[in-house]
């Protein structure tokens, strides 16, 4: 196996791991809903009242999560998760973190595919 083409296999994959993340981190960014203010009023009716505080409840969340800061700041935090494999928390399944749903589907996943 020659080196030049390793070497382009891994350029390949290092692209693709990039622009695979990339895509993972701006597409929740895209959409106009707010997850932790959707999933906040989905506990508060279950419950069967609605909370009046919800709002500051959002931006302490936001806050935690670190969806206050700009972008740019969220982008380079995240690559940097990325590379570490800290996935942080679900921010859906409070307090699960990522790794741990992933960890639970990976048998799955690893069943079905072979």
């Amino acid at each position: 196996m020659r080196v030049d083409y390793l070497l382009r296999r891994i350029g390949i994959f290092v692209a693709v791991i990039w622009v695979a993340s990339t895509v993972n981190f701006l597409l929740p960014r895209l959409s106009t809903q707010n997850p932790i203010r959707d999933k906040l009023l989905a506990q508060a009716a279950s419950t069967g009242y609605l909370q009046n505080a919800i709002e500051e409840m959002t931006r302490e969340y936001e806050n935690k999560f670190g969806l206050d800061r700009p972008i740019w700041q969220q982008y380079v935090a995240y690559m940097g998760d990325v590379l570490r494999l800290d996935f942080n928390y679900s921010i859906t399944n409070y307090p699960r973190t990522v790794l741990s749903m992933m960890q639970d589907a990976m048998p799955w996943t690893i069943g079905l595919l072979g």
